[in-house]
């Protein structure tokens, strides 16, 4: 006997009998338990069920418990590690990093330190930007070799005038003899000023806005 058929002659004594609520579309493991309880109970004596098929279907009722409880230990053991990397994440506040970015600051007329690295030799200019986009100066670098190397801006513009305290953009542009173009990367540097979580991203707060704990480069002091 199936239990399509004992639903079907059934449906009232098993739903009242067994707390199976018709309105639920989606068996769970325990309405399937259910299920096969009434199925056995209600069973023809001169058609019995086949043992060696019920011990199979409780083998998979087994395995099926046993994978919903591994999905649950590993959604604790997720949280319990953003948990962790969050808080371990709070001891960067106030230290001094280097990071992804192309933001430079300037603080009290002290000028924060900017790098970056080319993949191939080339030569090397770096352009300096106010937030509103305009340009502020131009410096040459001169010929450079494929390695990170420290920019060292003084804070001055083109005709020499020490600019305001503040947030400033840099790009950094490197040719090779031909003129062509060449990929580099931009690093800066600046201090955490404190730690968010948001959509299980970890980011860390500076002068110059939030960015990823993925970004950082490295712990400078």
């Amino acid at each position: 006997m199936s239990i399509s058929s004992i639903l079907g002659s059934s449906n009232n004594n098993i739903t009242q009998n067994n707390n199976i609520s018709p309105k639920n579309s989606i068996l769970s493991q325990y309405d399937f338990l259910n299920l096969l309880t009434a199925q056995m109970r209600y069973q023809n004596p001169l058609n019995p069920m086949d043992y060696y098929q019920i011990s199979s279907m409780l083998t998979q009722l087994g395995s099926l418990e046993a994978l919903n409880n591994i999905g649950r230990n590993l959604e604790s053991s997720i949280l319990y590690q953003a948990s962790a990397n969050y808080l371990q994440s709070a001891n960067l506040i106030g230290k001094k990093i280097k990071s992804l970015g192309n933001f430079i600051s300037i603080e009290n007329g002290s000028v924060s330190e900017i790098y970056y690295q080319l993949t191939k030799p080339g030569r090397v200019n770096v352009q300096i930007f106010d937030l509103n986009g305009n340009l502020v100066t131009v410096l040459d670098e001169g010929y450079k070799h494929p390695s990170e190397h420290k920019f060292n801006w003084n804070g001055k513009d083109t005709s020499g005038k020490p600019v305001e305290d503040g947030i400033y953009l840099f790009r950094v542009l490197a040719f090779d003899e031909s003129g062509k173009p060449l990929p580099v990367n931009s690093y800066q540097t600046d201090r955490v000023k404190g730690v968010s979580f948001e959509n299980g991203t970890i980011y860390l707060a500076q002068k110059s806005g939030k960015i990823k704990i993925n970004d950082v480069i490295s712990i400078m002091e």
